[in-house]
């Protein structure tokens, strides 16, 4: 069965890829392989070409998702039966510097998509969303039901999205999954995560700005994420439901800062910082829908995931 991945040369669709062709998928991926994060250009290249090994045996196709006649072009010659679509800007910081570049690589590339499903007419359309759905957590977990209360740009385009999903998908009958994973890491990931950052201010000596440090982090590993996505897009019982993808649980950024401080880099240098107004306040998300209904249950341990990361970042980073 052939899947096609848009935003599949990314952090998650690079390793959501390989799952796919592992369980027999033809896969495509579809992505125009741009540095939205402004990494240096050594590090966006190193990246790139780790990622590149990993999806050789998919077929690549470097598409401008926001050009309707490119997508309409690609659906129209891959015909896939299932459609991921994870071409999303990753960061909500850089979406708060920039509205334009928010809207355009969020909301814009999304229903770009959308509006040529009725070319493919795909058995499943599925979407990454995120977490920043919800704004601030206000109670101990978060489960699907909770009314949407974006408190940043990034949330707000992401809610958009998920509303034009249901949407299109409804008046064309085909049927969608919405995935809702919170705070991702693993190799391959230079996308500027708190993991990320907090990884480079011990290994170049930089402080890293402590803010809302009581924040609960649901730090939830790849592989993870990566296998929720796969339950809920190949079971039938993923159809036309939302999911949280996340770990069982998580420690508060305090507790993460002391744990990495104490054995990855022990000079780490901190510094206090005000909370800005697009970082919401969380606990943790609720994933016994998705146990439930698709089988979904986290698999790596923190100490585990923060290894393996820290071995990737120390040996791309150097």
């Amino acid at each position: 069965m052939r899947v096609l991945i848009c935003g599949g040369a990314g952090f998650i669709g690079t390793s959501l890829a390989r799952r796919m062709w592992q369980a027999g998928f033809d896969v495509h991926v579809a992505d125009n392989e741009i540095n939205l994060h402004q990494l240096p250009p050594s590090i966006f290249e190193r990246i790139t070409k780790q990622r590149r090994e990993i999806l050789r045996p998919a077929t690549f196709h470097k598409v401008d998702l926001c050009d309707r006649d490119q997508t309409r072009r690609l659906l129209e010659s891959l015909s896939p039966r299932i459609i991921i679509h994870a071409a999303n800007l990753s960061i909500a910081s850089i979406a708060e510097q920039d509205e334009d570049q928010a809207k355009r690589g969020i909301y814009d590339v999304t229903l770009g998509v959308l509006n040529e499903l009725q070319v493919a007419r795909p058995d499943r359309f599925v979407y990454l969303s995120s977490s920043m759905v919800y704004g601030h957590f206000t109670s101990r977990s978060v489960h699907e039901e909770t009314p949407l209360k974006p408190i940043n740009r990034y949330g707000f385009w992401k809610s958009a999205c998920e509303n034009k999903v249901i949407e299109i998908c409804g008046k064309q009958r085909i049927p969608y999954t919405i995935v809702r994973p919170i705070a991702v890491y693993g190799p391959l990931d230079g996308n500027g995560r708190v993991i990320s950052r907090l990884f480079l201010a011990g290994q170049s000596g930089a402080e890293f700005p402590l803010r809302n440090e009581s924040s609960v982090l649901n730090l939830t590993y790849v592989d993870d994420v990566v296998e929720g996505v796969f339950l809920a897009t190949t079971r039938p019982e993923g159809n036309n439901q939302i999911f949280n993808i996340a770990s069982e649980d998580g420690p508060t950024l305090r507790e993460l800062i002391a744990f990495v401080k104490k054995r990855y880099f022990p000079d780490l240098k901190i510094s206090s910082s005000p909370s800005t107004r697009y970082e919401p306040h969380r606990t943790r998300l609720d994933i016994r829908k998705a146990g439930s209904l698709i089988g979904y249950k986290p698999a790596m341990s923190l100490l585990a995931g923060l290894d393996s990361y820290y071995e990737w970042h120390k040996s791309t980073f150097s």
